[in-house]
């Protein structure tokens, strides 16, 4: 990292070559500044830079219309402003990343709020294949999905979650 004359931020990149057969040289830390002490606005003003799948917006958009931004599993809707605005999360019920792989589809996807979405994400809530919600962790019935016309839940998504947290109950 250098200043440039404006003042601004300059990162700087050396790239190497590597040769067949030679040794690689050593990784350096992606924190040039570690174990280095710094002022509190240089620790606030650090950035971090990450992979993430894109994800098709339109398929949360469509969840979360046709249930009205209304959770369901517990059939909250969350009511965020003055306007009556409300607040929902689209949770892929495989999950998209690796090494889940499962499908960005509305088959896949629920419109939850925050803490329904948290617990299905950690198998602490999982769907069995008649669409009940059970207890992840003691496998007790919770409530009957929501199940609005329109949107056909893929089983198979379902089967895939359960299978990923399966050793919970055990």
């Amino acid at each position: 990292m250098t200043v440039g004359q404006e003042g601004f931020r300059i990162c700087q990149f050396k790239l190497l070559k590597i040769v067949p057969g030679q040794v690689p040289p050593p990784r350096q830390p992606v924190d040039p500044l570690a174990g280095a002490e710094t002022t509190f606005e240089e620790q606030a003003r650090r950035y971090i830079s990450q992979d993430r799948l894109v994800r098709d917006s339109r398929v949360a958009v469509a969840v979360k219309k046709l249930y009205d931004n209304t959770c369901q599993i517990c059939r909250e809707r969350l009511i965020v402003s003055p306007a009556g605005e409300a607040y929902s999360e689209a949770a892929h019920i495989q999950a998209v990343g690796k090494p889940h792989h499962g499908a960005d589809r509305l088959e896949n996807v629920l419109c939850l709020c925050p803490n329904c979405h948290a617990l299905l994400d950690r198998g602490a809530l999982q769907l069995t294949d008649d669409f009940h919600v059970i207890n992840g962790v003691t496998g007790q019935f919770r409530a009957v999905l929501a199940q609005v016309k329109g949107h056909n839940i893929g089983i198979e998504f379902a089967r895939k979650h359960r299978e990923r947290w399966a050793n919970r109950l055990q």
